[in-house]
C-alpha cells in the first residue's frame, strides 16, 4: 500500500510555537493591522490599571485585539470568540497563542468602558494624523438598536398587576404546602428530627428542596416585579422591558420594542466616525448639541457643515448652529397640513382660510413652554379630518376645534433662513450627500458585523457595545487607507 508524505507525521510531537504561527500570518494580514494600529493607540490607563494588581494573565492589549477582529467580523459572543482561540490562526495571532476562557473575555469587556472609550477616541486621533478625517463635512445621525429583552419580557402596568396577583397566590399556596409538610413531619416523627430515622428521609428532604427552590424563585420574581413597579412609577413610563429597566420602548424595523438610541457623527471624507454615543431618548432632537459638542472635544476643531435629517430640527439646535458659526443644513418635518402665520394679528391661516388665534401659553412635562392656537371653526370643515389627524381612523369623529403648539421662544427668521438654504441648489446638493455619508456607516455597523441587537444589559453596556463596533468600523477604514498608502506612499 503506497503512503503520502504526510502520513507519518506525529500529531502529538507538541504544539506550533508562536514564531511559527507568526510564519503562517503573510505580512499584509488585516490581522497584522488591526494589531499595529492597537498597539500604537495610547492606551496606558488600561495597561496600568492590570500592572497595579501585579502580572495579568493575559496581555489587556491582546484582548483588546481579540476582541476588537470579533466584533470587525460579526462575532460578538464571549464563547464563540474563546472556541475561535482554539482554532482560528488569526485569533491565535493576537492571542499570542494564550487562551482567556470566555469568562474572562466577557469580564473584561464588561469593566472597562473608559478604556473601550479611550480605544475610540485614538482611532479618530489616528485619523486625523493620516490625514482621513477632513472635518469639512460632517453628518449626524442615530438608529435604534434592540435592547437584550425577549418580547414575553415586555410589561405593561396591567400585566404587571396581574404578575403581582399570581406571585402572591403562589406564595399563599406554598406557605399553605410548608405548614402540609410540618403536619405531615409531625405525624411521621413526633419529636424527633426526622434523621434518625431512614424510613421517610429521602421523601421528606425532597419535599424541602422543592419548596425551597419554589421559595426561592418566588422571591426573584416578586422583586423583578417590584423593580418594574417603581421603574414605571419613577419615569411615568406605560411599558417596559422587564430584564433591562434601563431600556426604552422605542419604534424600530421589528415594531416597538426595547431599545436604545445610538447616534454617530461621520467625516465625509472616509465614512470614519468621530463622535459616538448610546441614550435613553427616544427622539433624536436632543441628540443634536450633546453629539456636536463631542465632535469639538475629540477632534479639537469645529467642521465647516454639518448635515443632519428632520429629527433633530428644533429652536434650540437651530440657535446652537447659529451661536457656533455652523453652515448646517437640517431640514423640519414635513406636515400634511401647512399653516401660514400672520404677523401682524399674531394667527395662524388654515389651508380652509381660517384663522387660529392665540389662546395662551401652557407647559408640557418636560417644562417647556408652548403658545397655542386655536380654530374654532372646525365643525363642518371637509379639511377637518385630515388636518386634525384622523385619515386613518375612519370611525373617527373631527372635533369641533384644532389647537396648534408653537414652542414659545420660536425665532421664525431662523425657520425661514434654513428652509431658504435648503431650497438653494447648493443645499440640496449637501443634504443629499448626508445619506451616502452616515447611512452606509450604519449598514457596515447592523449588517456586515451583526450588530442589530445587544448582547449586554443596561445604558453602559449598550455603550460598550456600540463603541466596540465604531472601534472596530474605524479600525477597518484605518486599515484601507494604509494598504493604500502601502502600495503607493506617493500618491496617499
Amino acid at each position: 500500500m503506497q503512503h503520502h508524505r504526510g502520513d507519518n507525521i506525529n500529531i502529538n510531537q507538541g504544539v506550533l510555537s508562536f514564531h511559527f504561527i507568526d510564519d503562517f500570518v503573510s505580512q499584509d494580514s488585516p490581522v497584522r493591522m488591526i494589531s499595529e494600529i492597537v498597539d500604537n493607540m495610547n492606551l496606558d490607563d488600561l495597561i496600568n490599571q492590570y500592572s497595579d494588581k501585579g502580572a495579568p494573565a493575559y496581555n489587556p492589549l491582546s484582548m483588546m485585539k481579540i476582541i476588537l477582529l470579533g466584533y470587525s467580523l460579526g462575532v460578538r459572543s464571549s464563547r464563540k470568540l474563546a472556541s475561535l482561540l482554539e482554532y482560528d490562526l488569526r485569533f491565535i495571532y493576537l492571542a499570542k497563542t494564550l487562551k482567556p476562557n470566555f469568562r474572562t473575555i466577557a469580564m473584561f469587556r464588561k469593566k472597562n468602558l473608559k478604556a473601550i472609550n479611550q480605544a475610540f477616541l485614538e482611532t479618530v486621533r489616528i485619523g486625523m494624523v493620516l490625514g482621513i478625517v477632513a472635518m469639512n463635512h460632517i453628518s449626524l445621525d442615530g438608529t435604534k438598536i434592540e435592547a437584550n429583552v425577549s418580547r414575553k419580557e415586555i410589561r405593561n402596568k396591567n400585566k404587571i398587576d396581574l404578575m403581582r396577583e399570581r406571585i402572591e397566590k403562589r406564595a399563599a399556596e406554598f406557605l399553605k404546602e410548608a405548614e402540609k409538610t410540618d403536619e405531615e413531619e409531625d405525624k411521621l416523627y413526633g419529636d424527633c428530627r426526622g434523621d434518625e430515622l431512614p424510613e421517610g428521609l429521602r421523601t421528606s428532604k425532597e419535599r424541602k428542596e422543592k419548596l425551597e427552590k419554589a421559595k426561592k424563585k418566588i422571591e426573584i420574581e416578586k422583586e423583578k416585579i417590584e423593580k418594574a413597579n417603581e421603574e414605571m412609577e419613577k419615569t411615568g413610563r406605560q411599558t417596559i422591558g422587564s430584564t433591562d429597566l434601563e431600556s426604552r420602548i422605542m419604534k424600530t424595523k421589528s415594531g416597538k420594542r426595547p431599545a436604545y438610541n445610538a447616534q454617530a457623527v461621520v467625516d465625509k471624507k472616509h465614512q470614519m466616525i468621530i463622535a459616538a454615543d448610546v441614550s435613553q431618548a427616544e427622539n433624536d432632537s436632543g441628540e443634536f448639541v450633546p453629539m456636536l459638542e463631542q465632535v469639538k472635544k475629540n477632534t479639537g476643531t469645529t467642521p465647516e457643515t454639518v448635515t443632519a435629517d428632520a429629527g433633530y430640527h428644533s429652536q434650540e439646535n437651530l440657535q446652537y448652529a447659529r451661536d457656533k458659526g455652523l453652515d448646517a443644513y437640517v431640514p423640519e418635518k414635513k406636515n400634511k397640513i401647512e399653516f401660514k402665520y400672520d404677523e401682524e394679528r399674531d394667527e395662524y391661516i388654515c389651508p380652509a382660510g381660517k384663522a387660529l388665534k392665540y389662546r395662551g401659553i401652557n407647559r408640557n412635562r418636560h417644562g417647556k413652554f408652548y403658545r397655542i392656537y386655536r380654530c374654532t371653526e372646525c365643525a363642518g370643515c371637509l379639511q377637518a379630518k385630515a388636518c386634525q389627524g384622523l385619515g386613518r381612523k375612519k370611525k373617527s369623529k373631527p372635533r369641533n376645534h384644532r389647537d396648534l403648539s408653537i414652542l414659545a421662544d420660536t425665532d421664525r427668521t431662523l425657520r425661514e433662513e434654513m428652509q431658504k438654504k435648503l431650497s438653494s441648489a447648493e443645499g440640496k446638493l449637501l443634504y443629499a450627500l448626508r445619506k451616502v455619508i452616515v447611512e452606509p456607516v450604519f449598514g457596515d455597523i447592523k449588517f456586515n458585523m451583526n450588530f442589530v441587537k445587544l448582547l449586554l444589559r443596561g445604558l453602559e453596556g449598550a455603550k460598550i457595545e456600540y463603541l466596540l463596533s465604531c472601534i472596530a468600523h474605524n479600525v477597518k477604514k484605518i486599515m484601507a487607507f494604509w494598504t493604500g498608502w502601502r502600495k503607493n506612499p506617493v500618491a496617499a
